[in-house]
Formats: C-alpha cells, sequence, structure tokens
C-alpha cells in the first residue's frame, strides 16, 4: 500500500522538530533521547515523500507542550514553520470524547482515530494508539519502530497527481513544504514525482 498522505503522532512531531537542530540534538533533548537515528532517518524519509503531512491542533498542542520546558527559541521557530507548512484539521471535541478510545488514550488520540482511514494513516511509535488505529483498519496506521528503511520508502506514494489545483492544500503550500523538508531533515535522497 501506498499513501500520499499520513497523519504524525505528537511524538515524531517533536522527533522532526529537534533533530532539525541537528542529529546531535536528538539525543540531547529529554523527549527524543529514546530515538535512534535510524529512526530519525526513517521519519524524515516518509514525511519528505508525502504529498501532505496532517496534523490536528490537538497533536499539535501535545506537541508543544512535550517542547516546552526547554524554552529554546530555535525549537519554537522550528515548530512555527511546521505548523505554518503541514495541513492542520480541526475535530469536534464533542465527537471526539465519544470515540471509545478517549477513555483509554485521552483526547489527543481520540482525536486522530476520529480521523484515521486507510487514505490518511497515522505514523506512530505509541503502541496503544497504534493498535487502537489498526482496529478500525489494518492499514490505519504505521508503527515507526516496526519499519524496516525500506518498508518506509515503499509507504509514500511518488505521484502527485492525486489532488486538483485549488485543493485546500495549495500548490504553494506543498512546495514550500517540499523546499523545507531537506533542512530539516537528514539528506536522504528526494523522490520525484512519476
Amino acid at each position: 500500500m501506498r499513501v500520499a498522505q499520513a497523519f504524525i503522532d505528537a511524538n515524531l512531531l517533536v522527533l522532526l522538530v529537534v533533530g532539525a537542530l541537528g542529529k546531535g540534538a536528538i539525543t540531547k533533548h529529554k523527549r527524543t533521547r529514546m530515538f535512534s537515528l535510524e529512526e530519525y532517518n526513517r521519519l524524515c524519509a516518509i514525511v519528505q515523500a508525502l504529498d501532505r503531512v496532517l496534523v490536528t491542533p490537538n497533536t499539535l498542542t501535545e506537541a508543544s507542550n512535550l517542547l516546552f520546558p526547554s524554552r529554546d527559541p530555535r525549537l519554537a521557530s522550528l515548530l512555527r514553520r511546521l505548523v505554518e507548512d503541514a495541513e492542520d484539521l480541526a475535530v469536534d471535541s464533542e465527537a471526539a470524547v465519544r470515540n471509545a478510545a478517549f477513555p483509554r488514550l485521552g483526547l489527543a488520540d481520540a482525536v486522530l482515530m476520529e480521523v484515521v482511514s486507510e487514505d490518511t494513516p497515522l505514523i506512530t511509535v505509541d503502541v496503544e494508539l497504534y493498535r487502537a488505529a489498526i482496529a478500525k483498519g489494518e492499514r490505519f496506521a504505521f508503527d515507526l519502530r516496526n519499519m524496516k528503511s525500506g518498508q518506509a520508502a515503499s509507504l509514500v506514494r511518488g505521484s502527485r497527481s492525486g489532488y486538483a489545483t485549488g485543493d485546500k492544500w495549495n500548490e504553494t503550500k506543498r512546495r514550500r513544504w517540499r523546499e523545507r523538508m531537506p533542512a530539516t531533515c537528514s539528506p536522504t535522497k528526494r523522490r520525484t514525482a512519476a
């Protein structure tokens, strides 16, 4: 299965932002020490190849809260860029608290359970979140830690032809996303449009 867009969970958003400071920052920041450079590179390969990175306001808030006790202004700037470039999809909190996952996973993850699908899967390292998503559908989530590098590369679709000009995530935003990601991720060969 190949996808053109995916949701990224809060822990992985934190990894993207901290990793943008440099690979050495991953081992120093208290919220990213648990990640290997291989996992960071795998995440970057996925993110660079996606046409759209999807987030929710809840996930962004959670990522922000995880990033800031550090108060490093560079992290704020990098998070701002990520927010500007990702597609932010809001879900009514009332609907999310009715989701069966809410008591177990909390509001931010229940919101994700409302929006993940085979066409918009979740990339995560949270085992409970992953299990809840695949309970909805086998291809509704992917666990970054259990992916092999080849799997990560084959997950994403190279073609961008599925989106009409003038769609919500416009061409300018999509181009800006692609231009900025190489600066925030490790140098990997970028896929080109077919």
